[in-house]
This record gives C-alpha cells, sequence and structure tokens, in this order.
C-alpha cells in the first residue's frame, strides 16, 4: 500500500512539471478560496468560540441592572451591595471610564484615554503584569488615588521599556501619579485605553440613583450561573424594599463574560461573511473540477494504455484522486500564506472596539486544523468526479480514436452540470453582495435631519480637576470658543455634550414644574448646549 501511494505521489509530481501552467492556474485558483474562508474562520474562531483568555473564564460573568426589560448600568450603591452581601462570588469588581489625561513624556505631552478600576480588578480576571502589581485597596481611598498602571504598548513607545519604571513619577494633567504596574504584551494592548487608575467613589455618588458602573465578578468554584442569578436576585429584591424610590422594579441579569459586549448583529455579519467566503471556496471548486475534465479528454490515451497494461480501474482512480488532492495541499499550503496577510489587512481595516479585546485574530491550531478540512474537503469536490469519470475508461473506444481526443455524452453532461452549478453559486454571491451594497448606499442617503456639510466635531477633554469655580469653567470654554471663531474660515462655533445620531455623551436629569413627582432613575434626561 505504502509503495502504491509513494509511486502514485512521484507520478502526480511529473505529471505537475510537465503542465506547469495547468498546475498553477489550479493552485492559485484553489489558494484564494482556501485563503479567503481560512482568514475570515481566524476572525470568527477568535471572536465566537475560542475560550477567554483569562484563568477559569467560565466564572467570570457580567451584572447588568435591569429596570424592567434591557440593560442598564450600576449605581454604586446597588454595586457596593451586592459585593457585601452575596454568597456566590470569590470577588467582584467594578469599572468605568477615566476620562483623559494629558501625559508629561520625553518627547510631547500627548493625551491618553483611562480606565478607571476598583483595586483588584485586574487581579481577579488574571490580566498579566510585565512590572509592578495591580492596585491596593488603600488605593481606591481618595488622597492614595495617584497611581497608574501602564500598558506595555504605552510602556514601550512613550517610556523606553524603562524597567526601572515602578516607583517612578509620571506627569498626568500636570499632577505627579506613581506607577505601579506595567501590564503584559498582547491583550491590554488591544483595548481603547491607555493607562489604568483606581476607581474611586465621591460622597454624592454612594447612593442608588446614579447608574454609571460596568459591575463583573468572578463565581466561586462550583457555583453555577443559575446559582449566582438566584443569590442577586435575592440580594436586588432586598434593596428594592429597602431603597423604594430607587430600585422598585429593578432587576438584575448576571450574564457571562463570553461574547458579552459583543451585539447580535457583529455576530451576524461574521456568520455572512463566513458564508461568502464559502461560497467562493465552492466556486474554486466548482472551476478546478471543470478545467481537470477538460484536461482528462487530453488523457485519455494515457489512461487507456495504463488499463491496457493491466491497471485496474480503482488504481487509475487513485492515481487521479492523488493528483487532485495534492493540487488541493498545494493550494491549501498558498493559501495559509495568503490569508497570513489578509488577517494582518482585517486587523487595520476593522473599527476600534469593533470586536473584544479578547480576540486574538490569528492562524491558531484550531484554524489550522479546520483549513486542514477545508482543504481535504476541497479536494475530494473537485477530485471525485473528474477521477471517477476519467477512470471509466473504454479500451476498444480508444483503440478506435487512437491518438484523438475527445469527450463522451457523459462527460459533456457532467460539465455542463458543473457549469451551471458555478453559474448558480456565482449569481447568489453577486446578488448578495449587490444587496449588501444597496443597503449601504441606502443608509449612507438616510436624511438625519442635520447638514453635516462643512461641519468639523472634535473632542475637547478637559480634566474635571482642572477648574474648581463655575465661573472659571465657564471663562475658560468661552476663551476657547472665541479663539476657534478667530480661526480664518470658520463660521461659527458651539460647544455640546453629544452630537446628532451618537446621542449624548453626559448630561443633566431635570423635573417638570407642575408635574407629579418621578422616580429619581425615570426622570428625563438632557444634554447641554
Amino acid at each position: 500500500m505504502f509503495s502504491g501511494l509513494k509511486q502514485n505521489l512521484s507520478f502526480s509530481v511529473r505529471t505537475f512539471f510537465k503542465n506547469p501552467g495547468f498546475t498553477a492556474t489550479v493552485i492559485l485558483t484553489i489558494a484564494l478560496g482556501i485563503g479567503a474562508s481560512t482568514a475570515i474562520f481566524s476572525v470568527l474562531y477568535a471572536t465566537l468560540f475560542e475560550p477567554l483568555p483569562y484563568p477559569k473564564p467560565d466564572q467570570l460573568t457580567v451584572l447588568w441592572s435591569q429596570p424592567g426589560g434591557g440593560r442598564n448600568v450600576v449605581s454604586v450603591g446597588d454595586f457596593l451591595d451586592w459585593k457585601r452581601r452575596n454568597n456566590t462570588f470569590q470577588d467582584m469588581h467594578a469599572w468605568s471610564g477615566g476620562g483623559t489625561f494629558n501625559l508629561s513624556t520625553v518627547d510631547r505631552p500627548e493625551q491618553a484615554d483611562a480606565v478607571a478600576t476598583t483595586p483588584g480588578f485586574n487581579s481577579m480576571i488574571g490580566v498579566p503584569f510585565i512590572l509592578g502589581r495591580d492596585f491596593l485597596p488603600a488605593e481606591g481611598q481618595a488622597g492614595n488615588d495617584h497611581v497608574v498602571i501602564l500598558t506595555y504598548k504605552l510602556w514601550s513607545t512613550h517610556f523606553g521599556s524603562d524597567r526601572n519604571i515602578i516607583g517612578k513619577q509620571i506627569r498626568m494633567n500636570n499632577v505627579p501619579y506613581t506607577v505601579v504596574g506595567v501590564t503584559g504584551p498582547g491583550l491590554a494592548d488591544r483595548q481603547a485605553t491607555d493607562i489604568t487608575v483606581p476607581l474611586v467613589f465621591k460622597p454624592e455618588q454612594l447612593n442608588h440613583d446614579n447608574h454609571f458602573l460596568l459591575v463583573m465578578g468572578r463565581m466561586k468554584d462550583g457555583v453555577s450561573l443559575a446559582q449566582a442569578q438566584a443569590d442577586i436576585n435575592g440580594i436586588a429584591a432586598q434593596l428594592a424594599q429597602e431603597f423604594p424610590q430607587s430600585n422598585k422594579n429593578w432587576t438584575v441579569s448576571v450574564e457571562p463574560l463570553q461574547l458579552d459586549f459583543l451585539p447580535a448583529t457583529t455576530q451576524r455579519r461574521l456568520w455572512l461573511l463566513q458564508g461568502a467566503v464559502g461560497f467562493l471556496l465552492l466556486i474554486a471548486c466548482v472551476n478546478v473540477a471543470n478545467l481537470l475534465l477538460a484536461r482528462s479528454t487530453t488523457r485519455r490515451r494515457e489512461v487507456g494504455l495504463r488499463a491496457a497494461l493491466g491497471a485496474t480501474r480503482a488504481r487509475i482512480f487513485g492515481q487521479l484522486l492523488t493528483e487532485s488532492m495534492m493540487l488541493s495541499l498545494l493550494g491549501g499550503f498558498l493559501g495559509v500564506l495568503l490569508a497570513s496577510f489578509l488577517i494582518k489587512a482585517i486587523i487595520k481595516l476593522l473599527p476600534v472596539n469593533y470586536l473584544p479585546i479578547e480576540a486574538d485574530i490569528r492562524i491558531s491550531i484550531p484554524v489550522l486544523l479546520f483549513t486542514t478540512g477545508a482543504t481535504v474537503l476541497a479536494g475530494l469536490i473537485f477530485g471525485c468526479v473528474p477521477a471517477w469519470q476519467s477512470s471509466r475508461v473504454d479500451l476498444n473506444e480508444v483503440l478506435k480514436q487512437g491518438g484523438r481526443t475527445g469527450s463522451g455524452t457523459g462527460k459533456k453532461g457532467i460539465r455542463r452540470a458543473l457549469v451551471v452549478a458555478e453559474f448558480a453559486l456565482a449569481l447568489t454571491t453577486l446578488a448578495a453582495g449587490g444587496l449588501t451594497l444597496k443597503s449601504f448606499w441606502n443608509l449612507s442617503r438616510i436624511d438625519f435631519g442635520v447638514n453635516p456639510d462643512h461641519v468639523l466635531t472634535f473632542a475637547l477633554p478637559v480634566s474635571t480637576d482642572r477648574f474648581d469655580e463655575r465661573a472659571k469653567i465657564e471663562t475658560y470654554y468661552r476663551q476657547i470658543l472665541e479663539q476657534i471663531k478667530a480661526v480664518p474660515g470658520v463660521k461659527n462655533a458651539a460647544l455640546t455634550t453629544g452630537l446628532p445620531i451618537l446621542g449624548t455623551g453626559f448630561g443633566m436629569s431635570f423635573s417638570i414644574a407642575g408635574t407629579p413627582p418621578v422616580e429619581p432613575t425615570k426622570r428625563p434626561v438632557t444634554e447641554c448646549n
């Protein structure tokens, strides 16, 4: 058996070198299909199926407040009570946007986005540190909170990979902060923020009304999601009785961290992309099958002579299928190389925060197994029919034709069927792509009620600690507006806390005079202009 396979492989290689143009065409065709399928599957697997890169990721959950339906962020009071009263979580922490800091570096000042976490958050989820440590409990108190954790990316690009940086002070918003840790490369570098500061709760935030926190917990060993949900439900019922004005009719949802922040629409888009490249691979297979059938007409004499010399139909079929599988494997190898370039392009083209930061898009072992399976399946799809048809040789017909080539009625029928199949697949893919482009075109022409022509928007992050008096804040912003209006070509300028379509970044709640009192959590909110 081994000698027969070795002979088939040797003969296949000689056949490929005799027809380099045909060989290159088939390999490139398969490589395009395999490369596209591998690249998209790497995104799909890293996003939807790969386990989270944390210790015991199944224990990690996200807790959401639910005001009678839908998910909402959490108040400080709710978080502290959940953390103190629960019996099913070994740890629970909160995080929120930490704002933007003016970071002083050796070259020039730069703005860096921050995330604020309660001390111990990184240790709970298992974020690795290359230097230093996580925040200590005492550093979550006002006055002790001028400490910072840097990402590996920021540390290496702005601080020269200084391994003695732990304990040193850097200036952020013109205030000294002590560096206590540097996260390891990879996971933390893919998030939108570069620095982490302690989350300190101000006295006015210690209530159950102001919802702005995201909360994550790690369940105890042996605790199921249903048990954790029941535990938190009991606490929510207690809070509803103790704080009826703020917590009445509010429930809690305990959800696995896996895919919790990935919208269902994004998941559907990934599956649609995988289906599209799957159709592309099928088209490539049908195309190659047609090429092999066409080429088999020039090999009828060769096959006939082998049959006349005693080769069985099974031996001929095995030889031809071996050739197809070798072509497919070569195309698969080239497809993996192509996929590596496509993945880099996909990562650059993806919008920021479109996928979870845990999605490490790469050619991993599972992706290679998928590619191997797809390659073998492709070889069987485009190789079996031509090999089976070519092995059905009629010696009398071959001897009558001599050196002439021709094709029987059966082959013509199969080739017609393959052409129809290829046309159907291509038409389906083209129609789906056309409908997608039309939908995008229609969305781009929707009238949102605002005219964006010649309108420029930008963020103006200012530290909340920069000014302590309302008059100074108003003076500062009025001076900024006057200077912007003085720029040549600027007709007018204004400030707002929210933009059309995007919604309000922040604002304030209000009550309408003369109307019945409304629960604090149900009061309407307005943006400020």
